[in-house]
């Protein structure tokens, strides 16, 4: 339209010519000089803020937005748009336009409520702010030098029973001994790796699943619940959406046991192999606020955190595992722990694209978790 317009002007000024027609053909060959100007002023002059009612939230959590938008100059904004961040977290505001038009002077606010959608560190709200001069000639689009950044948790699930479980604990008797107790041992649930000549049938009739006689003495088995921290491959937005899934399975399963009073457990690759014992409701927040920030980089696969944590400890473990593929090395790994008598569960959570039929050694407790399950559903019941 501006090049008609410009040809339209040098084609009247070359037939007809006057000061007229030459102010008229200058104003438009400046035409864009002016809407330049326009369009830096606009930026010098337009002030936007964004707050929330937090910045450390938990994943989900819901809180409160605001968005102030002032023209503190002299010239009125004609076209204003603003570009939220999408993918993160979800904005729902009670006003929201495509196009701002501000007055000299004018403030605009706007209040609503966001939702974070994902663990981690990251910007949300404004992105980027895109302005149009008044003769939609040009336009000017940059990102939002004062983003808002929010600390986001990760979930915790809070599961009542858990599937892979080794027994389930009478909380009256402190968390270490189970539900039917007879003089001179104690009775759990059968686990593959357990001797068939040590089944009680009588109980195992009556509760309707085998049981097993562990005397009095005998060392409590110890728990510990690794996951595979290694990069995933499949893209850079799934791999965020399975690595806040791993990280909820883990700290799920922890919290199970240290809400039960039980010790146990954790392991997981960085840079270095991190252990942890967690004993209490503290130890647990330490490791939850080590979980909070940043991808985890492992540069340790699951087999070598198996081989540097666990090798060399004595009496029996029940291993839980959380891994996203099964490489020969692991279930070598899996069948050298299983001979040993500890017991072994693997929870395997798959992507969009899953791995198909997979084979664990014989005596292995597995569960397979998708990206469409009911994570909380299948740690609970094992379905």
């Amino acid at each position: 339209m501006y090049a008609c317009l410009l040809a339209a002007v040098l084609v009247f000024v070359s037939f007809y010519g006057g000061g007229l027609s030459y102010m008229l053909a200058i104003s438009v060959v400046l035409l864009p000089f002016l809407s330049l100007i326009y369009l830096f002023a606009v930026r010098f002059f337009l002030r936007l803020y964004q707050t929330s009612s937090a910045i450390m939230i938990t994943k989900g959590e819901d809180v409160t937005y605001r968005l102030v938008m002032d023209n503190s100059g002299i010239i009125s904004f004609a076209h204003v748009q603003l570009i939220f961040e999408k993918d993160m977290a979800e904005i729902a505001l009670k006003e929201n336009k495509k196009d701002y038009s501000l007055e000299p002077g004018e403030k605009v606010i706007k209040e609503g409520r966001i939702t974070c959608l994902y663990r981690g560190s990251y910007q949300i709200g404004v992105r980027e702010i895109i302005i149009r001069d008044l003769f939609l000639l040009f336009t000017m689009k940059y990102t939002f030098p004062t983003p808002l950044r929010m600390v986001v948790r990760p979930k915790v699930l809070y599961l009542d029973q858990l599937a892979i479980a080794m027994e389930e604990s009478d909380p009256k008797a402190g968390g270490n001994q189970t539900v039917g107790r007879d003089p001179g041992f104690i009775l759990r649930k059968y686990v593959p790796s357990d001797s068939i000549h040590r089944i009680h049938w009588k109980n195992s009739a009556r509760m309707h699943e085998l049981m097993v006689r562990q005397n009095d003495y005998e060392e409590i088995i110890s728990t510990i619940v690794l996951m595979d921290s290694k990069d995933y491959a499949y893209g850079d937005f799934e791999d965020i959406i399975l690595d806040d899934r791993r990280i909820e399975a883990f700290l799920a399963i922890l919290n199970y046991y240290v809400h039960l009073g039980k010790s146990v457990t954790a392991i997981y690759g960085t840079e270095q192999c991190v252990r942890m014992e967690l004993k209490d409701q503290k130890t647990f927040e330490v490791l939850y606020r080590m979980l909070t920030e940043g991808r985890l980089e492992s540069a340790h696969s699951p087999e070598e955190l198996l081989e540097n944590s666990i090798t060399y400890e004595q009496g029996r473990k029940h291993i839980i595992l959380l891994v996203h593929k099964v490489s020969r090395e692991l279930n070598a790994k899996i069948v050298e722990l299983l001979d040993s008598g500890n017991t072994v569960s693997v929870v395997v959570l798959e992507g969009r694209i899953g791995l198909g039929e997979i084979h664990f050694p014989d005596g292995a407790i597995v569960q397979r978790i998708s990206l469409d399950d009911d994570m909380e559903e299948i740690l609970c019941k094992g379905i």
